[in-house]
């Protein structure tokens, strides 16, 4: 390669995967390369944004893992011909050059989605026709609705920071970043002295398109998905907090108090006293499932009940039947709270599912595809992003039309 040249956007990224394992590995660093990509940055200052992610813990854990899969997966498919073809594969000896330029080429997948959904806005000769021949939808932002105890409905998005009003001792506040936050004026204690007081409800209501995080008034963080609507006290009072999620998916990170905290969704129960899970209630899932990531939490469905461990999913079905499921992978679960879609071996249904909610699109699914799919896409970008994903195992197209997205065969 010419020094001081990149040809294009996928290069740029291979160079950025090899820069990032240069740092742990300083024998494979190129000083040629890097002054390469140095000036290609300098020219492109839009795409900074990008090389600052690999210092993203996140991004390159999810890289690893989608590497650590795909191997997976290779190994397995290896193993299943052999006794097909009657023979022995013996793994060739790699150096460790071998598996790091796959974790490289790992992390230039998860880096994909930025560099396509930026050069998407871009009028170069590679990519204007594709811009002008294609339909594209921008993905979801912090926004919801808080309804007040009265029913007077509040905007929360980028425009309305700052105080949003004080209901008795209690201030709410519209932070930026996309926060709600309840502000009691008692350090976020529990008042169990006024068990006969009234309770002032709120509810906070994301549409598809729109997420949104919540912080208590007893210290309580919750982060809300697309379509989705927790009903929760302004302040809690008496011996428990007791909150609702009517539909959709939450993560919790509850503070630790006396009083037991607990969801209600559907037909199931959760109490914890203090600890982390994911609980995903949207309509038309075959299950309600309750993730652990931390802690301890019982899990009532009718007389049936569990105690889960971390790395356990209790599922709940539309007949109220509990069951748990061990070794769940919760990077999976929560990849949606950290900015991404992350699909290990999902079904098409179950991802456009999530594509239409995010992108508050309607979708027409006509492939009939029974394939799995194992992606990792970022949550920032347009839906083409991760529908080009797809589209490149050859089992499926897609089309946007206005706010239609149709799956061909």
């Amino acid at each position: 390669m010419k020094e001081g040249t990149i040809g294009d956007e996928i290069e740029a990224g291979r160079l950025m995967g090899k820069t990032y394992l240069g740092r742990f590995f300083p024998e494979m660093a190129d000083p040629e390369e890097s002054a390469a990509l140095k000036k290609w940055i300098d020219e492109h200052p839009d795409q900074s944004e990008v090389y600052a992610r690999l210092d993203d813990p996140t991004l390159i854990k999810n890289a690893l893992e989608q590497y650590k899969r795909s191997t997976k997966m290779a190994h397995d498919a290896f193993r299943e011909l052999e006794p097909r073809l009657g023979v022995k594969f013996s793994p060739p000896i790699r150096s460790i050059y071998y598996y790091l330029a796959g974790i490289a080429a790992s992390i230039l997948l998860v880096l994909g989605g930025f560099f396509w959904s930026r050069q998407s806005t871009k009028n170069d000769k590679v990519n204007s026709t594709i811009v002008a021949n294609t339909q594209d939808l921008a993905p979801g932002s912090n926004k919801a609705v808080l309804t007040l105890s009265n029913g007077t409905a509040v905007v929360l998005d980028s425009a309305h920071y700052g105080l949003v009003l004080q209901q008795g001792k209690t201030q709410i506040t519209n932070r930026q970043g996309g926060q709600l936050a309840y502000d009691g004026g008692n350090g976020n204690s529990v008042d169990k002295s006024n068990k006969g007081t009234a309770i002032t409800y709120n509810t906070v209501t994301t549409g598809r398109g729109g997420q949104y995080s919540l912080v208590l008034s007893d210290g309580t963080r919750i982060w809300l998905d697309a379509a989705s609507s927790l009903r929760y006290p302004v302040s809690f009072v008496g011996a428990r907090r007791e909150v609702e999620l009517n539909g959709g998916q939450a993560y919790f990170e509850v503070a630790p108090k006396t009083a037991p905290f607990i969801v209600k969704t559907g037909k199931t129960e959760i109490q914890v006293l203090g600890t982390a899970f994911n609980i995903n209630a949207y309509p038309g899932e075959d299950a309600i499932r309750t993730t652990l990531l931390e802690g301890a939490v019982r899990v009532r469905s009718g007389e049936k009940q569990a105690v889960l461990h971390p790395g356990q999913q209790a599922r709940t079905d539309p007949d109220g039947r509990l069951s748990v499921e061990d070794n769940v992978n919760t990077d999976d679960v929560i990849a949606w709270k950290n900015g991404y879609f992350q699909f290990d071996n999902a079904d098409i249904e179950t991802i456009l599912r999530s594509v239409s909610r995010w992108y508050d699109v309607d979708v027409t699914n006509r492939s009939h595809s029974t394939q799995h799919f194992i992606v990792t896409v970022p949550r920032g970008v347009p839906v083409s992003v991760l529908m080009r994903a797809l589209e490149r195992t050859d089992r499926l197209h897609y089309r946007i039309d206005g706010k239609k997205l149709i799956i061909e065969p």
